[in-house]
């Protein structure tokens, strides 16, 4: 039963993309040969596809959540949930929704992310959720010592994603493992994410690099 079905949501997913195929095809012919671009075209799908990743009825049920909580049932919706099971278990679940993009937190979220912007500190919290660890085997594991050390783990500790349990020996918060394991979901889901049409799209319009080049940063 599991396979027809799975069979049979393939199917329609094929349908409806030669119905949007065959719309793309029309909207073109319909237009004048001066407006036919690429960037037009890749602009017309990208506002009529959708991208969805996940069980359909697992998002179904999420969505259905998720819309009890949106601002007059449109905006942005976000569900993180998790579980951490050692000798004691912490469990969260958080749902966010905003209006829109312009009402993210973004000062919240520039404080609480960029103490993980660097690789060693990064590095540090990975080898800290292992356990305890000493000044020493954080310096080793991140080949940094001195003022340098010391600054990534103030930087840390200040964010609140580390904690001092003795002199020189260190373990990673409740709220560290927290932040760890939610990003580890976040960029397994980014690696997973479909090529942005609209990312394409606007570098169409840019111009002026190559297609295998990225922007300087």
């Amino acid at each position: 039963m599991d396979a027809e079905r799975d069979l049979q949501r393939l199917i329609d997913e094929v349908r409806a993309l030669r119905e949007t195929v065959a719309g793309l095809v029309g909207t073109a012919r319909a237009q004048p040969a001066s407006q036919l671009t690429l960037a037009g075209v890749v602009e017309d799908m990208a506002e009529r596809t959708a991208v969805q990743i996940g069980d359909p009825a697992e998002l179904q049920r999420i969505e259905a959540q998720l819309a009890k909580h949106l601002p007059g049932g449109a905006g942005i919706g976000v569900l993180i949930a998790g579980i951490v099971q050692e000798q004691t278990t912490s469990r969260w679940h958080k749902i966010g929704a905003w209006g829109g993009f312009a009402e993210l937190p973004d000062q919240d979220i520039v404080r609480l992310l960029e103490p993980l912007s660097n690789p060693r500190r990064v590095e540090m919290i990975r080898h800290l959720a292992v356990g305890v660890s000493t000044t020493g085997d954080l310096q080793e594991a991140t080949g940094t010592s001195g003022g340098q050390f010391y600054h990534h783990l103030s930087r840390l500790a200040g964010a609140g994603y580390i904690a001092r349990i003795s002199q020189g020996r260190f373990a990673l918060s409740t709220r560290g493992k927290v932040a760890l394991s939610c990003l580890a979901a976040l960029c397994s889901l980014l690696a997973e994410w479909p090529e942005d049409i609209g990312e394409r799209r606007a570098h169409e319009k840019l111009g002026g690099h190559d297609a295998g080049s990225s922007p300087a940063l």
